[in-house]
Formats: C-alpha cells, structure tokens, sequence
C-alpha cells in the first residue's frame, strides 16, 4: 500500500497521535496513513493512539487502550459499532467473554481485537496475508 507522504518508509515504523495538543510529524504522519484507509477502518482507528506500519508484512496495526470508569459501556458500545455497523464478524472460538472479544471483516482484510482495554486494529494489504493470519489465529486459539 502506498502511503501519501510516507511512501519512503523501510521496515516498520511507529505514529503516534497527539497527546498534548501539539502537532508533531508523528501526528501529522498518523493522519497520512488513516486518510489512505476505507470508511470502516478510519472509523476505529479514531479511537486509537498509534499505527504500525510494516511494509515487509504487509499490515498496518493501529492500537490504543481505553480503561476508565465507563469501560463496561464503551466495550458494549464498540461491540454494537463493529458488529452492527461496520460489519465484523465476531469469532466466538477465538473470543473468551468478557476478556477477550475478536472481529474480522474480509471484505476490508482487518481484525479487530478488544481484550481487557486494549483495543487492536490489523489491516493487511492483501487477501493472503489476512488469510495467513486468520490462520495463524485459528492455530493459536484452538490448539
């Protein structure tokens, strides 16, 4: 995927979104890699506070953490928002309620992870490195 703006990266490189109000490049280089996503990817990466981007593999792994006194009621309504909305997928035999709750879109090539307040978004560049991870992730969930 080319990036606008950071198409010159090697390997993997970190963007971090604005803690404290001021614009900084690894702000402005976040942006850059969430303008270049679908609908349904920037949607849920605006919750988040940093992107990963790995060129070598081929994803972009957005991640932030949410754990406040309103927890129980983002959790549900992140559910409804990606479930309903967005239309993840949740996979009842990788997820372990209330802890661990886990969605993919194929469609969008992303997998949405929400456990314990940590909030995880992985989107791959292509159908066979998603299916590789789908893979991956029916392997290290059911054995």
């Amino acid at each position: 995927m080319l990036i606008k703006g950071v198409e010159k990266m090697e390997k993997t490189i970190y963007f971090n979104k604005c803690k404290d109000y001021k614009v900084t490049e690894s702000m402005k280089n976040y942006h850059r890699v969430l303008e270049n996503e679908k609908n349904e990817i920037q949607s849920i990466a605006d919750l988040l506070d940093s992107v990963e981007v790995n060129k070598k593999e081929g994803y972009r792994l957005y991640k932030g953490r949410r754990k406040n006194e309103n927890e129980l009621n983002l959790n549900h309504n992140l559910r409804i928002i990606i479930s309903k909305i967005l239309n993840f997928k949740k996979v009842n035999k990788w997820s372990s309620e209330p802890y661990r709750s886990i969605y993919i879109n194929e469609e969008v090539k992303a997998i949405f992870t929400f456990c314990e307040g940590d909030l995880s978004l992985k989107v791959f560049d292509s159908k066979k490195g998603y299916k590789k991870f789908v893979d991956y992730c029916n392997n290290f969930y059911l054995n």
